[in-house]
């Protein structure tokens, strides 16, 4: 058969519209992951993520005053001690040690973030807030201000380039966290250092008392005082937690160990260790009484890692079955990307009140539910471990390295297991509406950087990629960024691109600015006919295809596939 191709245009899969926002404005407490579309899994953890619940909730936007530039200065260590007082919703005393260095001559002060004001303050009691008490360097007291979200500290005395310094920052009270309520449901959706009770959103009577932090993406400034921006993690971090008995906090790296001290309740000391670089958002508490079980990851003869799961009590039983996915999903991720980039901690799960979960660095907070242990959810945030916890977005505009690599993740978890079939079924099944970038210009608002556009967008992007550049090149540069030099480290959109260029060996500037830049896809009008030639009794097929989409690029430039069939047969 002879072809002939009048207009060389992009083919793009069908993509459905989707009302996101629409689809779960109500509490989403009693849901059948069964019935969820992988777009409206994301639709779910994009609301959790941006607080979309914006009907019971008071939002404000993120505060742009800055005082003094925080490039000025890189943190290396942080050592967090907190007393949390979980019945009387308080913390009776804080002390964040700050080990860093001076990237500039003559570094004298330098700002943290740390919330000290709240939106509507004349109508919260002045109780509702975290004091500083008082800030210490190795010298002694030190100078510092607190107002507008900022700590400023006078350092001192002046610092040169590469120099280390630390201080401490001790600090008590009740921390402001804004909730969502609605019917049926109690108290849930914080933001910073939250706090709840047991099951109580779903409806429950909910009398156990849960602590938990929740703060992409600016609101660890909520808790604890810090450098509260991606592109700066420390190289590790202490976590150490005091919480009265019977309650058991869950955090990030090892347990190294628990004290119990004296008294009745007796206190007990949590003391983790976080011995890989680590974003401020990352860091978690989650604190219950909670039934802690094991699981194991093999990935040799003689080498394991455990998979530590933190449940309610009640729950156990039916989280056995769901959660028994992971050791596996480790494993085909593993061979997708490198082996998991935290192999010498762990990984888990501790619930929380959040209708949705967090990737929190080597324990993801998850909802108690059916959906918070379904197989998409935890493949999905289990590859943040990867994409979000190890290589990190360099700025909130490049959300979609993370959320476009966790969603494309769950597309290739089912191809691994079920064949390709399932991952193209899958990949139908993201679908995107709104006509937004994937790169996120104004990030002031987080549900403009948790849009659902990142999640199922960005995996579109990631998918086409595979087919601009073929298997064998995609697979590599995965495999290449996994162990680049942004390992344990942050990026940005532009730094990718280049990555990914150099890598392919292809010139990718206009396929990223079509797709990622670009907005929403291509739609198409196409024509064909047969006509014979008398010549050789063969026959000559005209295919004329344009695009016809009024919004975004003109045209999306792709390779297009044409399959020709005789009857049922492919010829």
């Amino acid at each position: 058969m002879k072809f002939m191709l009048i207009s060389f245009i992009i083919v793009c899969l069908p993509m459905i519209s989707l009302a996101a926002d629409g689809a779960f404005e109500t509490p989403f407490l009693h849901i059948d992951p069964d019935t969820l579309t992988p777009s409206q899994n994301h639709s779910l953890l994009a609301s959790a993520k941006a607080n979309k619940l914006e009907s019971i909730r008071a939002k404000s936007a993120v505060a742009r005053i800055t005082f003094y530039d925080q490039s000025e200065y890189d943190v290396l260590y942080y050592k967090i001690y907190i007393a949390i007082d979980i019945e009387n919703e308080y913390v009776d005393s804080a002390t964040v040690l700050i080990n860093a260095k001076s990237m500039i001559n003559g570094l004298d002060t330098l700002e943290l973030d740390f919330n000290d004001s709240l939106p509507f303050g004349e109508y919260y009691p002045e109780w509702l807030a975290l004091v500083v008490d008082s800030v210490y360097g190795e010298n002694g007291r030190l100078n510092f201000e607190h107002h507008n979200n900022k700590l400023i500290v006078d350092l001192g005395h002046p610092y040169n380039m590469n120099e280390q310094f630390e201080f401490k920052v001790r600090y008590h009270g009740a921390p402001y966290a804004p909730y969502g309520y609605a019917s049926s449901a109690g108290r849930m959706n914080g933001d910073g250092l939250a706090f709840g009770k047991q099951r109580s959103m779903l409806g429950g009577n909910g009398e156990i008392p849960v602590a938990y932090t929740s703060c992409e993406p600016y609101d660890s400034r909520r808790w604890w005082p810090c450098k509260d921006r991606p592109d700066d993690k420390a190289d590790s971090v202490d976590i150490i937690v005091t919480v009265p008995s019977p309650y058991y906090c869950a955090s990030n790296g090892n347990l190294k160990r628990i004290d119990i001290g004296q008294g009745s309740p007796a206190p007990q000391t949590f003391n983790y260790r976080v011995d890989y670089p680590i974003a401020t958002y990352l860091v978690s508490l989650a604190i219950s009484e909670y039934t802690v079980w094991s699981d194991w990851y093999y990935y040799g003869a003689n080498d394991s890692m455990e998979i530590i799961n933190h449940v309610y009590p009640e729950m156990y039983e039916e989280t056995l079955v769901p959660l028994q996915v992971t050791p596996n999903a480790i494993a085909v991720l593993s061979d997708l990307y490198c082996q998991y980039p935290f192999i010498d901690e762990k990984y888990g799960h501790a619930f929380w009140e959040v209708t949705g979960a967090m990737e929190h660095q080597t324990c993801t907070s998850t909802m108690p539910s059916a959906w918070g242990t379904s197989v998409p959810l935890i493949v999905h945030e289990l590859a943040h471990q990867w994409w979000g916890d190890m290589i990190t977005c360099e700025t909130w505009h490049d959300i979609w390295l993370n959320e476009g690599f966790a969603s494309y993740s769950e597309a290739l978890y089912y191809e691994a297991m079920y064949g390709s079939e399932s991952y193209h079924a899958y990949m139908l099944s993201m679908e995107y509406y709104d006509d937004r970038s994937v790169y996120v210009y104004d990030t002031t608002w987080a549900d403009d950087v948790f849009d659902i556009v990142v999640y199922d967008k960005g995996a579109w992007v990631l998918h086409m990629l595979r087919y601009y550049v073929g298997d064998e090149a995609f697979f590599d540069f995965l495999h290449e960024y996994a162990g680049s030099q942004y390992k344990h480290s942050s990026l940005t959109t532009e730094e990718f691109i280049e990555f990914c260029e150099n890598s392919t060996g292809r010139e990718l500037n206009r396929f990223f600015e079509d797709w990622v830049y670009g907005i929403m896809y291509p739609v198409y009008t196409r024509t064909y006919y047969v006509e014979p030639d008398l010549s050789d009794g063969l026959y000559w097929v005209c295919y004329y295809l344009l695009q016809t989409q009024t919004y975004g690029p003109d045209v999306f430039e792709m390779p297009v596939d044409f399959r020709f069939f005789s009857g049922d047969e492919a010829i």
